[in-house]
């Protein structure tokens, strides 16, 4: 997507595909135990290299996340983007907290909630699945941090469509049982404010809008309940009402069993 102009780790991550490639391919069925071992060591330690350097290279993140902003960027390349960053998430879930601290942080002061405008709506379904995994794991590691930008993006700015909108609005749309499982799992994650905060400290203080380490609960449940809550259950709403009468229910244990 963006040239990584460090040659070493771009070896590096050639170095990784391959070894992914022989352990999971060439050799799944004949790898002993103690071979396996110093393949995923390699590979993990590779990994920590990989995301070290690139959460430091800010001109490589700026490039980056610009090409979602612009708008002669060709769709293509802007989801090429989000799958990059799916991806990159996916590697940071087996590095150690700190390092995963690290690389979000990285991420959320260069633009990282923009990706969800481009990839959740988007008419490919790999696209969907891939903004929606990536939101998914920074609500894993850190649930407050969407919270607070999402408080952040109301107060900011009334006339975009805040990410808990856009949520909602593909849970109920969106055709895909997969999909609107992973929709359901953001939403329940965000209203379970009694999870508590993942790793203090990981907004920084490099980004306004997420300068509260520790968003108020409730701020985010009165918002939530007041303005989005109604459409929310408007599918439930719109089911035609039946009567059952107390022999019906009776009719429909008997025939249950």
């Amino acid at each position: 997507v963006v040239p990584i102009k460090d040659k070493a780790i771009e070896s590096k991550i050639h170095q990784t595909f391959r070894l992914q490639y022989l352990k999971d391919v060439v050799l799944a069925r004949t790898l002993e135990d103690s071979t396996f071992a110093v393949l995923n060591s390699l590979i993990f330690f590779n990994h920590v290299d990989i995301v070290n350097h690139l959460q430091h290279d800010a001109e490589f993140l700026k490039e980056l996340f610009s090409i979602l902003e612009s708008k002669i960027e060709s769709l293509q390349r802007k989801r090429d983007v989000v799958l990059f960053v799916q991806q990159f998430c996916a590697i940071a879930k087996n590095l150690q907290m700190a390092s995963r601290a690290g690389l979000y942080r990285a991420l959320s002061q260069h633009g990282l909630f923009g990706i969800f405008e481009h990839s959740l709506a988007d008419p490919d379904p790999l696209v969907r699945m891939a903004g929606a995994e990536i939101l998914v794991s920074i609500l894993e590691h850190d649930p407050n941090l969407v919270r607070s930008y999402i408080l952040a993006q109301v107060k900011q700015d009334k006339l975009k469509k805040p990410l808990v909108e856009t949520v909602i609005q593909r849970f109920i749309a969106d055709q895909d049982l997969g999909m609107k499982a992973q929709y359901a799992e953001v939403i329940r994650v965000l209203l379970d404010t009694t999870a508590g905060f993942g790793d203090s400290g990981i907004t920084g203080p490099a980004e306004p809008m997420l300068h509260k380490p520790e968003p108020e609960a409730e701020d985010f449940l009165n918002l939530f309940y007041d303005n989005y809550m109604t459409e929310f259950v408007k599918p439930l709403m719109g089911l035609p009402e039946q009567k059952i009468t107390l022999a019906g229910m009776h009719r429909l244990r008997y025939e249950n069993g």
